[in-house]
C-alpha cells in the first residue's frame, strides 16, 4: 500500500488546463490551484483551447460547463486524448449529459470545495494516462505523455539533446539490446561519433539518475534497466 501512496500522480506535477471565459470564476480557479499546479494555464476562447491542446502538453482540463456548450459547435473538444472534468453550475441531468459529450471524467459542481476539488483531480489524474508513466529504480520515472524524465521529488530532470535522444530511444525499446549502429543512426542521425563520445553520452545519463539505468551488453550494445515497471 505504501509504495502505491508514493506513486500516486500529485496536483503539483501537473500540467493543468482551465477552459472558461467568466472572469470570476476564472480567478476562483487560480486561488486554489495556481500554488498546486506545475503550470495552470487559462483559454478563454475555443481557438486558443486547440492551440494549446496542439503546441502544449497538459495532464488534464477544466472545462467550465458553458465554455464547453458555447463553443462545442466549433470545434471537437470531446475529441482531443485529455483527461477532462466539467464544472458545471450544479448537478443535473443536463450537467450529465453535456461531459458524456464532451468525453469528461467526471463533473464538479460550483461553488468549487477545495477538497472536492483536489480529490476529482487526483483521481482523475491517477486513473487516466497511467500507460503513459514508466517506472524506474530510486523513485526515477519517464512520463512519456510528456516526454520527460522525473525524480523521485517529482522535478524534471534536464538533458542534453543527445542525452535524451539516446535514453528515449532504449525506452521505447525496453527489453531489446540496441547495438551501436542504431543509436548511431537513430541519434547522432549518421553524423560523426566515436565510441568515446557515446560512452561519455551514457555517463551523463547515469550520473543524472543512477548507473543501472544503461545496461552494457559486452560487444553488442545497450538496453535500459530491466527493472522498470509501465503502469
Amino acid at each position: 500500500m505504501t509504495k502505491n501512496i508514493k506513486n500516486l500522480r500529485q496536483i503539483s506535477n501537473a500540467r493543468v488546463l482551465l477552459a472558461c471565459s467568466n472572469e470570476e470564476f476564472i480567478k476562483d480557479i487560480q486561488s486554489i490551484l495556481e500554488s498546486e499546479a506545475q503550470v495552470l494555464a487559462v483559454v478563454k476562447v475555443v481557438d486558443k483551447f486547440v492551440a494549446e491542446i496542439k503546441t502544449e502538453q497538459y495532464d488534464i482540463a477544466l472545462i467550465d460547463e458553458e465554455f464547453f456548450k458555447a463553443n462545442e459547435k466549433d470545434c471537437e473538444i470531446a475529441n482531443f486524448p485529455i483527461p477532462k472534468i466539467i464544472l458545471a453550475q450544479g448537478y443535473s441531468d443536463e450537467s450529465v449529459v453535456t461531459a458524456m459529450q464532451c468525453s469528461a471524467y467526471s463533473v464538479i459542481s460550483k461553488p468549487i470545495k477545495k477538497d472536492d476539488f483536489y480529490l476529482a483531480i487526483m483521481v482523475c489524474l491517477n486513473q487516466s494516462k497511467r500507460s503513459d508513466k514508466i517506472e524506474f529504480r530510486n523513485g526515477f520515472y519517464f512520463d512519456k505523455y510528456r516526454e520527460q524524465m522525473f525524480d523521485r521529488n517529482n522535478k524534471v530532470v534536464e538533458f542534453t539533446k543527445l542525452e535524451y535522444g539516446l535514453l528515449s530511444l532504449l525506452i521505447n525499446k525496453a527489453e531489446e539490446i540496441i547495438d551501436y549502429d542504431t543509436i548511431h543512426k537513430e541519434v547522432w542521425k549518421d553524423k560523426k561519433m566515436s565510441i568515446f563520445t557515446m560512452r561519455n553520452v551514457i555517463n551523463k545519463i547515469r550520473q543524472k539518475t543512477y548507473y543501472e539505468i544503461i545496461v552494457n551488453r559486452s560487444n553488442k550494445g545497450y538496453m535500459i534497466d530491466g527493472t522498470i515497471n509501465q503502469q
